[in-house]
């Protein structure tokens, strides 16, 4: 394919992560758009700087928002792979100044992958008073031949806040191993969210840890996992309450269908401050019988139904 070609099918498969192809095609708003170790599209706005280079297998990138700057358009990061093969390495940075404010929505797609491995490490820098939100959804095809490896560490100054979301229950899994580690100084806020729908033989590894090193940092931990058929589940989530008045809390829920699923849920909360104060829940269960048994009576069949109840608790 030429470079077109590339930019259409990879925008065409971010469709099913919400993208369209707008978000990538004017002056507007910053984006950054690559297929394997190809830069098909790059902006940078005012207030944002976007920097990336080529490697052999991947990309190198950093991405600043200015001082006092606060963008009113999202940021879209789009990374992906078009074909069955292939590996993408990112190597990427994310630097928000003192004072400024983005919200970044990272489109990942790998619509027909059979044997495709993504790695992306990430360093995101918060400034004092600064604020970042970063939504990263994905879109995996049917056949689950795809290895996601993220890992982020953040540093969050004071009175800085940094929210992580992501997503992925379009299509399969297949490997999954997510660390993430955050760093909060004084009246430091973070929040992580992940929502995942594992079928048939996926593996899903979580572990995320969040350091409330600053006095009245704030952190949360959320986890919304379903495992179906065969999938194998972990999710590890710590948080260290080291400064007096941080506060913390860990929410982890999964939801089991399926003889051969295996889950864990291991939730570790420690406290070296005695003025911190951490919290801590985790649940595993199944599908709600009477709602199954309702939407069944409508006509939908019983898988057809788990995925409409499933898709309803991750939404």
């Amino acid at each position: 394919m030429d470079k077109t070609e590339e930019f259409n099918a990879l925008v065409k498969a971010a469709e099913y992560t919400g993208a369209t192809k707008d978000m990538f095609g004017g002056a507007g708003n910053g984006f950054i758009l690559v297929n394997k170790n190809k830069i098909l599209g790059l902006n940078s706005v005012e207030g944002l700087e976007v920097k990336a280079e080529e490697l052999d297998n991947g990309i190198k990138a950093t991405i600043r928002v200015l001082k006092g700057y606060k963008l009113e358009q999202p940021v879209h990061v789009c990374f992906g792979v078009i074909g069955d093969e292939g590996e993408q390495i990112i190597d990427s940075e994310y630097i928000l100044e003192e004072n400024s404010e983005a919200k970044f929505i990272s489109h990942c797609s790998f619509p027909t992958a059979k044997k495709v491995i993504h790695r992306m490490t990430s360093k995101v820098h918060i400034g004092k008073n600064a604020k970042m939100k970063y939504e990263e959804v994905h879109f995996h095809g049917k056949d689950g031949g795809v290895e996601v490896v993220p890992y982020t560490e953040a540093i969050i100054e004071e009175n800085g806040y940094f929210g992580s979301y992501f997503k992925l229950i379009q299509g399969r899994v297949g490997k999954l191993y997510i660390k993430y580690t955050f760093n909060l100084k004084d009246k430091a806020v973070a929040d992580m969210d992940s929502k995942i729908y594992g079928k048939k033989d996926d593996i899903i590894k979580i572990k995320e840890i969040i350091n409330l090193n600053g006095r009245e940092s704030r952190g949360t931990v959320k986890a919304r996992v379903f495992a179906s058929d065969s999938t194998y589940s972990e999710v590890y989530t710590e948080i260290y309450g080291n400064a007096p008045y941080c506060k913390g809390h860990v929410d982890c829920i999964e939801v089991v269908k399926g003889e051969n699923a295996i889950v864990s849920a291991i939730p570790v909360i420690k406290v070296t401050n005695d003025l911190a104060e951490l919290t801590h829940e985790a649940s595993i269960g199944r599908v709600n019988k009477k709602e199954l048994e309702t939407l069944m009576a409508r006509g939908l069949t019983e898988d057809e139904a788990t995925d409409m109840i499933v898709k309803g608790m991750l939404s």
